[in-house]
């Protein structure tokens, strides 16, 4: 195992047992500079992607209110960039490099929600399982450590990759007393090497990734609905008609195509529930997460993706299929919205 030292964070130390860093607020936790970090680069396996990044530091925060174990909470920040994606055009989540940290001699893998994250989404960061980027992109992120009460030692040090592997990485890692304001974001291209066609009128055929189902898809074009204040929402509007189903006598959640957006170099996936769709079902659209169709029955559909607000947007990619796998995909561009979503033949 490697190791690094961040030397030039200073603050708490490393004591993390005996109390919380410099009797901070951390219910209210002070937002300071941006800073630079300690550089590293890796190769997550399985598929090989390329990172690099920096690591900002350690920031103690109070746990989550469905945590009922008695400890401490830490986060890892820093920001990453993919390099390479391989065969996909995103990457991101669970092929983020792995992190985690020793107590002791105790190994503690990064956990899911047993710490407070409010404060670090409002500040900009991102939880590393929700990192989605294409490659030259990059984002600030966060990923929690628990440490359970009775844990011996100290927090030694923070491991990027498996433990004990010859390719992980240790990084010895202070505790910051404000949280790093989060600086410029690096946008890649969207990584489509053959451009991407016009959304509206769009029409193609699709083949799920198990091959299960063959879709006829014709698009009509995406209509901007409200949300929050601090959220756009969007609908992809069309009609969906499997032609082929290999399995049973309609489709399935798993059967029906993945649908998500590329924006400012970030993929979101789409989902139900958030957005105002009464207007688009009143006139007859469906649901894409709900849809169950038979062969050859034709179903037209709304699919709803929410993105943080974001002002002169010129171009808003949407992608058929997984991109973050190989599997084939087809993506098309809006470079404009529908005034408002168009009635269905009766």
């Amino acid at each position: 195992m490697k190791k690094t030292s961040l030397t030039s964070l200073a603050l708490c130390g490393l004591a993390l047992i005996a109390g919380s860093c410099s009797g901070q607020d951390l219910s209210a936790p002070e937002v300071g500079e941006s800073r630079q970090g300690i550089e590293f680069s890796f190769l997550s396996p399985n598929p090989p992607i390329e990172w690099e990044g920096e690591l900002f530091g350690l920031f103690e925060t109070e746990r989550s209110p469905s945590n009922s174990s008695e400890g401490r909470c830490f986060y890892i920040l820093g920001v990453v960039s993919l390099v390479d994606a391989g065969d996909a055009i995103v990457a991101g989540g669970r092929n983020t490099p792995d992190l985690g940290a020793y107590v002791g001699d105790e190994f503690i893998p990064d956990s899911i929600a047993d710490c407070e994250d409010d404060a670090l989404v409002d500040a900009g960061y991102e939880w590393r399982y929700n990192v989605n980027i294409t490659e030259g992109s990059s984002q600030h992120f966060f990923t929690e450590i628990f440490v359970p009460s009775g844990s011996g030692g100290d927090l030694s040090s923070v491991v990027m990759g498996e433990p004990r592997e010859d390719d992980s990485v240790s990084f010895t890692l202070e505790i910051l007393d404000k949280l790093p304001a989060v600086g410029a974001q690096a946008i890649g291209p969207d990584g489509f090497a053959d451009g991407a066609e016009s959304l509206e009128g769009a029409s193609f055929t699709f083949v799920t990734d198990n091959s299960s189902v063959t879709w006829d898809v014709e698009l009509f074009g995406v209509v901007e609905v409200p949300r929050s204040a601090n959220e756009n929402c969007f609908l992809v509007l069309g009609e969906l008609t499997p032609t082929s189903i290999k399995f049973g006598s309609e489709t399935t959640d798993s059967s029906r195509p993945r649908l998500g957006m590329i924006i400012d170099g970030e993929y979101l996936g789409g989902g139900p529930g958030g957005c105002e769709t009464d207007s688009v079902e009143a006139l007859g659209y469906g649901s894409f997460y709900d849809l169950k169709l038979a062969e050859g029955a034709v179903g037209a559909f709304y699919a709803s993706i929410s993105t943080p607000i974001i002002d002169q947007v010129e171009a808003r990619s949407f992608v058929f299929g997984d991109p973050s796998t190989a599997d084939p995909i087809v993506v098309f561009e809006a470079t404009s919205l529908l005034a408002t979503a168009p009635p269905l033949d009766q």
